[in-house]
């Protein structure tokens, strides 16, 4: 027995050599994957090399707008203007409301748009969705030229915070339709068809059933709603005013006239804050739990 053990300890493929060597080959992706890892990788720089400047530009210890920084400090952020951090302000307060309102109207219609049939109900999706493929632009136009027609009524909604928010409703709520709605179409009709027949209403087994399965698909909607309204300009450039201005809008005028560090320390204030409440978000699992 120890000389069989022994020649077969012989003929162990050495290490490195034979068994190793293969280990590694296998880690080795092919050249397809390869390339496709290579673009994006590319594509990821693209989109990132843009906000990455933005912040280090808003760092630089140069008077002036230069790339690659002369320094570091942070004293251009103790002297971005006062307007700013109020429209900062504005903006979250307009992003969290356009995000309640456009989740208490666009449940129900996404409930409605999978539950119901009836004769129109392709024609009623169509128009739900027509503010996702419409240039934003052409909203804003719409939505003003709206304005003017009841201004005359006794209504002024231009350059009112009221009527921010109903523009900023107005294109959320088809993001918060089609979120649920894809919610809705992985759930299990049976449990809510079930829970009626041992006795539940239609109202409790909305709420007990059908809500509690639907939470992770309402909450990254809020999520996109309020990520669409706090960084808006197109709508909010045609029915802002003095007083209910946007942050984006007002570093989109200053970028016109002159681009100062402060203006790059505002617009790097807005992506830290963006970015930490989506990885905030990411981590909680809001976006891996996400119907999306």
């Amino acid at each position: 027995m120890m000389i069989a053990r022994r020649k077969a300890m012989s003929h162990r493929p050495a290490p490195g050599v034979g068994g190793k060597a293969r280990d590694f080959r296998l880690l080795i992706p092919p050249p397809g994957k390869c390339v496709l890892y290579m673009f994006s990788v590319i594509v990821l720089v693209f989109v990132v090399a843009p906000v990455v400047m933005v912040v280090l530009t808003s760092l630089n210890a140069a008077g002036r707008v230069s790339f690659p920084p002369d320094g570091f400090t942070f004293q251009w952020y103790r002297t971005i203007p006062g307007s700013l951090w109020a429209a900062g302000l504005r903006s979250m307060l307009l992003a969290g409301m356009t995000a309640s309102a456009a989740v208490l109207l666009g449940v129900p219609a996404a409930l409605g748009m999978y539950r119901a049939n009836f004769r129109g109900k392709s024609l009623l999706e169509t128009g739900l969705r027509t503010p996702l493929t419409m240039p934003q632009v052409v909203t804003g136009v719409a939505i003003f030229q709206a304005y003017i027609l009841v201004q005359g009524a006794g209504f002024n909604l231009v350059g009112t915070l009221p009527g921010l928010l109903v523009g900023h409703v107005v294109i959320a709520t088809p993001f918060v339709i089609t979120t649920v709605v894809a919610g809705l179409l992985k759930t299990d009709p049976r449990i809510v068809e079930a829970a009626e027949g041992l006795g539940a209403t239609p109202v409790q087994a909305f709420w007990r059933i059908t809500l509690p399965m639907l939470r992770p698909s309402i909450l990254a909607a809020a999520f996109f709603a309020f990520l669409i309204s706090f960084q808006n300009v197109p709508v909010s450039l045609f029915l802002g005013g003095a007083g209910a201005s946007t942050l984006p809008v007002e570093l989109f005028f200053a970028a016109q006239f002159s681009l100062s560090p402060q203006l790059f320390a505002a617009a790097s204030v807005l992506i830290v804050v963006a970015g930490f409440a989506t990885l905030i978000w990411y981590r909680t699992g809001g976006l891996r739990s996400s119907s999306l």
